[in-house]
């Protein structure tokens, strides 16, 4: 469940250890730093990373996983075929601390909201190419990477004398972190009590400090061992168990020869575990919790007290069937009746009325009891909206913790109370109501129903982009078309007009809906006003692709026109037309010629104010008529030729300079007529006397009428 997830980061806490026997030590001193084939180290743990880790051994490990219904621990098989432990009786420790490792595991994957990580699975290195020290570093480093709460390294212990025997287990010293030295003390007190009711000698917890002044980053004096340090510095308890003598016949014989001896080993450890804390069985969530069930029957108090796994095995075993009710959320006789299905699938089989909704029931969200509908604690509280969502398992555990004990109520609740508003920190209630946003767009109803949190979410990541209306109070696009100085900074980015009302529109009285049209449509550009050749409702009006394109996106549309419209000779206001101002200004064209952008810049920086017209001109005025200090006036006018010659006009437009140099480079030589007054076959038909001087060297007669013919008083036609 997710809900759980958190507490898995307290159970690493008591996990954490190397080897370590009283020959042939299972754990080694290690660095703090990460090691890769005998290289040093590829990252250094970070000092903020280590605080805070500490900070996650605050409270008890059983009252966290009780919080969260999470744990994450790591067992670690000490030693392996390349750094192998102690032998002894024709066995090797390497050996059997993987067997006994995944005897542990086993019993406690039986469990609720235990991940379980093994350092090792089989009996090669898990870091190949490490000295025993580094592995033992990389084990620890790589723990922390999966979160552990808890690290717990399995080994055996080994002695000169073969009468050595019995269990030791060691934890933390309390410097550094004390929290982490408590933690570690009481799992270590718990294990080493199963092991020895089990019927091992009992060599006591411990601790052993380093004998060579290794200190913590504190400057407090380190623990001895490498694994249990590292840990620590990582912000887990790490502990290592020494099961039994693997060189003592006695409890090679009991515990180490065979596998039932191993597993009696490794089931004591998890049991240890489980008890310590509190690890609920997957049948058991939901339809049992041990308080509960020890306040409402005083008989089992008389005679169990207060032992969690004795009570959840007699509600198993005996309970159910008695018709006791071990969940506030969870009574038999109640589900039966209210589940015709189940009555006709399970019949008089309680158990399996149990096993259905521990796995389908809380899911399906069936009603278990008369004092809980999920439903109606879902609707109620906001608070837990948010924190399980659609997790519908967590509010039946949440009730069952804490909600009855806090007074909230499991039933009774039909509609949605206190839809939320916050999102990641932030209160979007100037904005946006889930009834209002519900009721107005139904793709929004059909999806998310009563999740007021799914439906903030979308709000938030799709709803402010899409322009959507969130609340009767704020439309973003009368925001936007209200305020200028807001479309000027955010432009089209939707989301920023709804967080700067929330934040400061709101605050300075802004109106957050109302407006119709466009206002005061912008008409600054990069530092530069275009009011004088621009207007947005003009320009939109006269070109439909603008205004498919940019719609009331003004800032948008200024944009084009200075960076497009502009070039393109597009008209932006009823005051100013590029064309009628180029062809009205002879001493214009003669500067910009065909840059377009230049004439509109002219008038905005110097005309308007020298009281030159925009408009009203149709016609070229003072075309051009004299090229290299000739003047071709007698046989050259810009306005015949270009109306004329169609392919001249298409090519040069009103740029007279450009037509005149086309006519005089091109046109004479292919005899094209430029004014009505002078035809050059006309004037080589006319006159014997040019045509024996020039033939048909067609430039010499323009250039004969321009210089002597006219003079002469000669017809050009």
């Amino acid at each position: 469940m997710k809900w759980k997830k958190q507490i898995a980061v307290m159970m690493a806490l008591i996990l954490a250890v190397s080897a370590m026997p009283v020959q042939n030590s299972a754990a080694e001193e290690c660095s703090t730093e990460k090691i890769s084939g005998g290289n040093q180290a590829e990252e250094v743990l970070s000092a903020a990373s280590m605080e805070g880790a500490l900070r996650s051994v605050a409270g008890e490990a059983r009252e966290t996983y009780r919080q969260t219904g999470e744990i994450v621990l790591v067992l670690d098989p000490g030693h392996d075929s390349t750094h192998s432990g102690a032998s002894g009786n024709g066995l090797h420790e390497e050996e059997l601390n993987l067997k006994i490792a995944q005897y542990c595991r086993q019993k406690l994957e039986q469990y609720d909201g235990v991940t379980i990580y093994m350092t090792r699975e089989g009996t090669t290195c898990p870091y190949p190419g490490t000295t025993s020290t580094d592995d033992n570093a990389n084990r620890v480093y790589n723990a922390a990477d999966v979160g552990a709460d808890f690290y717990i390294s399995f080994h055996l212990n080994s002695a000169t004398s073969s009468s050595a025997s019995g269990v030791t287990v060691y934890y933390p010293n309390r410097n550094y972190n004390a929290g982490i030295g408590t933690l570690g003390q009481k799992l270590a007190q718990a294990i080493l009590n199963a092991l020895t009711k089990l019927g091992l000698k009992d060599r006591g917890t411990q601790i052993r400090n380093s004998e060579d002044h290794t200190t913590y980053p504190d400057g407090s004096l380190a623990d001895y061992y490498g694994v249990i340090r590292r840990s620590k510095e990582c912000g887990f308890p790490g502990i290592i168990i020494e099961h039994a003598f693997i060189s003592n016949s006695v409890d090679a014989s009991r515990y180490l020869w065979s596998e039932a001896g191993l597993k009696q080993l490794g089931e004591a450890d998890a049991d240890a575990i489980i008890a310590y804390f509190g690890l609920r069985e997957r049948d058991s969530v939901g339809v049992f919790d041990a308080k509960f069930y020890y306040d409402n029957y005083s008989d089992l108090r008389q005679v169990i007290g207060w032992n969690e796994t004795a009570l959840w095995q007699h509600f198993k075993n005996y309970g159910i069937y008695e018709g006791r009710t071990a969940s506030p959320v969870f009574d038999v006789t109640y589900y039966r009746r209210h589940n015709e299905d189940l009555e006709r699938a399970f019949g008089n089989d309680l158990w399996k009325y149990v096993e259905h909704f521990t796995d389908y029931g809380m899911k399906e969200q069936r009603q278990g009891s008369e004092e809980f509908n999920v439903q109606s604690y879902y609707l109620q509280y906001s608070d837990l909206r948010q924190t399980y969502r659609d997790d519908w398992e967590a509010y039946y555990c949440h009730y069952i913790d804490y909600g009855r004990s806090e007074g909230r109520q499991g039933t009774g609740c039909n509609s949605l109370q206190n839809p939320v508003t916050y999102y990641n920190g932030k209160d979007y209630s100037g904005v946006y109501d889930f009834s209002f946003y519900t009721g107005k767009y139904s793709d929004i109803m059909d999806n998310f129903g009563q999740d007021d949190v799914g439906a903030l979410e979308h709000f938030v990541h799709f709803g402010m982009r899409e322009g959507r209306q969130g609340k009767d109070t704020f439309d973003v696009y009368s925001y936007y078309r209200q305020y200028a100085d807001l479309r000027q900074v955010f432009g089209s980015d939707m989301e920023a007009y709804y967080l700067h009302y929330i934040e400061y529109g709101f605050r300075e009285g802004r109106q957050g809906i109302g407006c119709e049209s466009l206002q005061n449509p912008i008409t600054v550009y990069e530092g530069e006003n275009y009011a004088d050749v621009f207007d947005f409702f003009y320009y939109t009006a006269m070109y439909a692709d603008i205004k498919q394109a940019f719609g009331e996106d003004d800032l948008a549309a200024l944009q084009h026109f200075v960076t497009f419209g502009m070039k393109e000779g597009r008209r932006g206001n009823e005051e100013f037309n590029v064309n009628s101002y180029r062809m009205q200004y002879e001493d214009l064209r003669r500067a910009f010629g065909d840059d377009l952008p230049a004439y509109y810049k002219h008038y905005m920086d110097y005309g308007k104010a020298e009281g030159r017209n925009g408009v009203g001109c149709n016609k070229l005025q003072g075309a051009v008529t004299v090229y290299d200090g000739m003047d071709y006036a007698s046989v050259y006018d810009y306005h015949y030729y270009v109306e004329h010659n169609p392919d001249v006009k298409a090519a040069y437009g009103l740029n007279d300079e450009a037509v005149l140099k086309h006519f005089i480079e091109y046109g004479i030589e292919e005899g094209r007529q430029a004014k009505e007054s002078f035809s050059v076959s006309s004037y080589y038909e006319h006159y014997e006397d040019l045509r024996q001087a020039f033939g048909t060297e067609w430039r010499l007669y323009y250039i004969h009428y321009i210089e002597f013919g006219k003079n002469e008083g000669r017809q050009g036609v």
